[in-house]
């Protein structure tokens, strides 16, 4: 077994193993710290695009900040996966349509209810609802990406087949990417790396905010 597949298992039973009652409040916690990220305000947001991720299993939760995060004006996008012509995957995303995103508040199931059963049998956004690569390289606010691990270099540990890494290469425009995670998931020691692995610009935790330093950033 790889480090990186050995690293993504211990993370898994670590995660699974944090009792409901915890994940709940961190992703509290997580969700109201999103909002008050620079990313995040509504001078930024307005009229422009903010990626969220509906929850799988035992991840941490960010809905939380979905019905604010419409009312500051942003346009609410989430992943779904799709086949492509090569009989690979690929990481696109739906827009929320702001009725539902502003209707999390008061009910929250509000937003599964319009989501649909897509790939591996998860809830994602229905085909009609995709927005163009194209559209997103001029509009994208920032990305709030989930993970198995992070360091404090802002590197990611995914799942293993490279969506949003590939979905980045794509868009070929540099966007705040935030990463929102469990105390446990930022990690003191540096994550094992591939070439094509995409750092975050901030790692966000229930108690901490690690914003690396970065040598050069590209410009939209």
């Amino acid at each position: 077994m790889s480090a990186k597949s050995d690293l993504r298992r211990r993370m898994k039973e670590l995660r699974d193993a944090e009792p409901p009652e915890a994940r709940a409040e961190a992703s509290r916690i997580v969700a109201a710290r999103l909002l008050a990220l620079p990313e995040l305000e509504a001078s930024v947001v307005e009229n422009r695009f903010v990626t969220l991720y509906y929850p799988i299993r035992s991840e941490l939760d960010v809905l939380g900040a979905v019905a604010l995060l419409a009312r500051r004006g942003a346009r609410i996008l989430l992943p779904t996966i799709i086949p492509d012509p090569e009989n690979t995957s690929s990481l696109v995303f739906g827009e929320v349509p702001p009725e539902v995103a502003l209707a999390c508040d008061e009910r929250p199931d509000a937003l599964r209810q319009w989501l649909d059963p897509g790939s591996f049998h998860l809830l994602e956004p229905s085909l009609g609802s995709l927005v163009p690569i194209e559209t997103l390289r001029h509009a994208l606010a920032c990305m709030v990406v989930p993970g198995l691990a992070f360091d404090a270099s802002g590197n990611r540990l995914g799942y293993g087949k490279g969506y949003y890494d590939g979905f980045l290469a794509r868009l070929t425009a540099h966007v705040p990417l935030v990463a929102a995670t469990f105390d446990f998931q930022l990690l003191d020691g540096p994550l094992p790396l591939e070439p094509y692995d995409v750092p975050m610009d901030v790692v966000l935790t229930p108690t901490r905010l690690v914003r690396p330093a970065r040598l050069f950033r590209p410009v939209r």
